[in-house]
């Protein structure tokens, strides 16, 4: 589909091999002997020499034409016949044919215009006639040569999802989860070189002489076949799609002025032999080639309705139904719905299924055909993210290319990358490593060290350091990417934009905050000059810059990319879909934020409504969704001192979440707490008391003892026995609390993650504070000492006393009251 020549997950295509030297042709002659009887050809027995000699002379220079587009796409080797239909090397549409090719089918046609003179053989027009089967079809624009803007892959496997209700802004902090602007479905839109087998017919055709001058209708449909090739592999589909119509007018006997050719064979092959690479060679085009041509042409274009329709067509047409011929069209018709807007996987699974087993009847389990139905199978599987059934068949399909093809094939790096892929969304890191790196081998030897292959690669590469937390190595990694990616691609590609997102991402989590907002900047700028401007990779941007606005507390920034988000997806999504909701929500949180609860509310019971309307239209109870927008409903309602419709909020919340999650949910154990907060306000300490400790035993349970917010929930239970005055209770939580974050500390300095200093020098300073006031002044001290010196190793150079603060008091104004005694 687009004619770059990428190769992550692009299957092999399937050249057509009409002819190569040394085959035997006696099927071709008695196959086109039956063809002319049934159809009452117009023999050139009746030919005047002049005809006869120009009918000669057009078999001649498309011969030339074809041989010359031979060698430019087998590298010099004119001889070479391919003996699988999906070897890559043999077939590169993406090669442009040499002028001289285009020049000699030019002159063919004309010698045939003068045949048609002569014989009172009207020429077929350029378009389709109303008798055509495609007539319905519309005329093509011109399609430059492209590098597929809406390529899924580009934005490799990353969630996609962010947390845009309330509970990030309660004591559960957990930083939002920066969207990615990609897709885990992966569909992997392929170039023309390796295009999942749907190229079957799309190489030269050669005309053996002695036969093809019985047929004026065989030689023109080829010449125009190969002149439509030409005019692909120069990427102009409008000229290429003419040439193919044209070309069927000819080979079904239709045209505009009524005048009749001679119909040409649907298919020379008998049910074991594919037509489109048999010792049926020099038997010139058949109408299933045609279709074949058109149908590919439809994809290239994304016209995927038309490309079935043409696919279709050459099933019902085809004499046997368990052929070569029937393989290959099955498999392009389950290609073209894995690509559809909404991808019916299930119809292409039937399809790629029903095509496996036709190939490996007839062809057996290895051959290449058979490897590429296998790998279009896994791609299917992991979109659906069937991820083990996906690399069950990689692993089949990898295991037959690297037989046939050894191991330095670009087929083989294409199996290498999805089975990778796979792996990697398995989470078996090192495993997958180890294919990128065998993808990588063969890649840069192929392809060369800046080919946009490796930068995506790399980019996958990098991300495994991301997730195991080596953020240095990734963003190394990550850089060298980008710095191909411009290279090969130039400053503004969806490719470059997909890794300035990443490296972004990067930036986030280590809390450069600036960096990221930086690069995402320059992200965004990518995006808008390449993509649609309703493109859902910029509402991705554009929340994760609303979301950096939001943790620098620049509100009315964020709104604004908030906003910007929400009216494309109301756009393209239209009111009532969840990303609107979703997005509708984060603009609900910031203006919480902001202190605008009357806004606020009003912007949570929109997305309350809607969510709980959707519920209805599916015929369903409240789901998640409608429980964390009560929840965000509840802290509003809160904060508007309105405490009885906040526990009525809460407690609506809480009966969806335990009854869809469970009891011991970290998800319940929010509400919880956010209702032990309300009782509390209210006077209630009993009660509040008892919820958060019910919060504390539900996150111990769903979270481990030594998580995160474990600690912020004891640390919070000790604030409040604090200020109820009960500091023996009060203590011990904190203690228990800086227990786990020392370990925690340890933990993260081993990994090299980070050290949690000041955490833990915070708990101190809390420690000493109430050791303090009950007296015991000694044990605070040591507290205070322990709490200033990670303060001190955490900001070396800076002033860290104002950080420390002694019940009350910064231990500036401490000292100033309490000099030091002389010695």
């Amino acid at each position: 589909m687009n004619s770059s020549s990428s190769i992550l997950d692009f299957n092999a295509a399937a050249p057509m091999a009409i002819y190569a030297p040394g085959m035997n042709y006696d099927y071709a002659r008695d196959a086109m002997s039956v063809a002319a009887v049934a159809g009452n050809d117009q023999s050139t027995d009746g030919m005047t020499e002049s005809a006869h000699a120009r009918l000669a002379q057009a078999v001649r220079l498309n011969n030339v034409a074809a041989e010359a587009m031979r060698v430019e796409t087998d590298g010099g080797d004119s001889t070479s016949s391919s003996s699988s239909s999906s070897s890559s090397s043999s077939n590169n549409v993406s090669v442009p044919p040499p002028a001289e090719a285009f020049r000699a089918l030019h002159r063919a046609l004309e010698s045939l215009d003068g045949i048609s003179s002569m014989m009172a053989i009207a020429a077929p027009t350029a378009i389709a006639s109303a008798s055509s089967p495609m007539a319905c079809y519309p005329a093509l624009p011109k399609l430059a040569q492209h590098d597929d803007m809406n390529n899924e892959f580009f934005m490799d496997i990353d969630a996609v999802m962010t947390v845009n209700d309330m509970d990030t802004t309660n004591k559960h902090t957990d930083k939002p989860t920066i969207r990615d602007g990609s897709d885990k479905d992966n569909k992997d839109k392929d170039g023309d070189s390796y295009d999942e087998g749907m190229t079957t017919h799309s190489y030269p055709l050669r005309l053996k002489t002695a036969e093809a001058v019985s047929s004026f209708s065989v030689v023109r449909s080829t010449v125009l076949c190969n002149l439509g090739l030409a005019h692909v592999r120069s990427g102009d589909d409008a000229s290429a799609a003419d040439c193919f119509y044209r070309a069927l007018e000819t080979a079904t006997g239709s045209s505009t002025t009524g005048s009749t050719c001679t119909p040409v064979a649907t298919t020379h092959a008998e049910p074991d032999q594919d037509s489109s690479n048999s010792d049926l060679t020099g038997a010139g085009a058949t109408i299933v080639g045609i279709y074949h041509n058109l149908g590919h042409i439809q994809y290239r274009a994304e016209r995927f309705g038309d490309a079935l329709a043409a696919y279709t067509e050459i099933l019902r047409m085809l004499p046997y139904d368990f052929s070569l011929d029937a393989a290959a069209a099955h498999n392009c018709i389950g290609v073209l719905h894995f690509h559809m807007a909404k991808p019916d996987t299930d119809a292409a699974l039937a399809h790629y299924s029903r095509s496996l087993d036709i190939r490996r009847s007839i062809l057996g389990d290895q051959h290449q055909d058979v490897a590429t139905t296998l790998n279009n199978i896994g791609r299917v599987h992991y979109m659906t993210s069937d991820y083990e059934a996906a690399l069950g068949v990689y692993r089949r399909a990898l295991a037959v290319r690297r037989t046939l093809l050894g191991e330095t094939d670009l087929d083989v790096a294409a199996t290498v990358y999805n089975a990778g892929q796979t792996l990697h969304q398995l989470g078996r890191l090192e495993e997958a490593m180890e294919l990128y790196d065998d993808f990588l081998r063969i890649a840069r030897a192929c392809l060369g060290a800046d080919h946009r292959d490796i930068s995506v690669m790399l980019k996958c590469v990098a991300q495994i350091y991301h997730e195991k937390g080596q953020h240095d190595r990734a963003h190394q990694v990550y850089e060298e990417s980008l710095r191909i990616a411009r290279e090969a691609l130039g400053p503004n590609h969806a490719e470059v934009a997909s890794t300035l997102n990443k490296i972004g991402n990067l930036h986030y989590e280590r809390g450069d905050f600036d960096a990221a907002l930086d690069v995402y900047s320059k992200g965004l700028d990518v995006e808008r000059a390449v993509l649609e401007p309703d493109h859902p990779n910029i509402v991705v941007t554009l929340t994760n810059i609303g979301q950096i606005y939001q943790h620098r507390g620049d509100h009315q920034q964020a709104v604004r990319m908030y906003h910007d988000a929400l009216e494309i997806q109301r756009r393209t999504l239209g009111l009532e879909h969840s990303s609107v909701t979703a997005t509708l929500s984060s603009i609900g949180l910031v203006t919480y934020q902001m202190g605008n609860y009357a806004l606020a509310l009003d912007v949570y019971q929109e997305v309350l409504r809607t969510r709980r309307d959707a519920c209805l239209k599916a015929g369903t109870d409240d789901d998640l969704p409608v429980a964390s927008t009560l929840n965000s409903i509840g802290l509003v309602l809160f904060k508007r001192g309105v405490h009885e419709l906040a526990m009525s909020a809460f407690a609506e919340g809480l009966r969806i979440r335990r009854r869809l999650l469970g009891p011991d949910h970290r998800d319940v154990a929010i509400i919880v707490y956010n209702m032990a907060t309300v009782q509390l306000e209210m006077g209630d300490e009993e009660e509040a008391m008892q919820a958060y400790r019910e919060t504390l035993r539900i996150e111990r349970a769903a979270l481990g003892p030594d998580h995160e917010d474990v600690v912020l929930t004891m640390q919070h239970i000790g604030q409040v026995h604090q200020q109820r005055g009960d500091l023996r209770q009060a203590l011990e939580y904190f203690e228990e609390a800086l227990v786990i974050e020392r370990h925690n500390r340890a933990r993260r300095v081993a990994e090299g993650t980070g050290s949690g200093t000041t955490t833990v020098a915070r708990t101190l300073n809390h420690i000493g504070n109430m050791r303090l006031q009950r007296g015991h002044v000694s044990h605070a001290m040591e507290a205070y000492v322990e709490s200033a010196r990670l303060y001190n190793a955490k900001a070396a150079g800076t002033d860290y006393m104002t950080d420390l603060v002694v019940a009350g008091f910064n231990f500036y104004s401490l000292s100033k009251d309490h000099p030091e005694a002389a010695p």
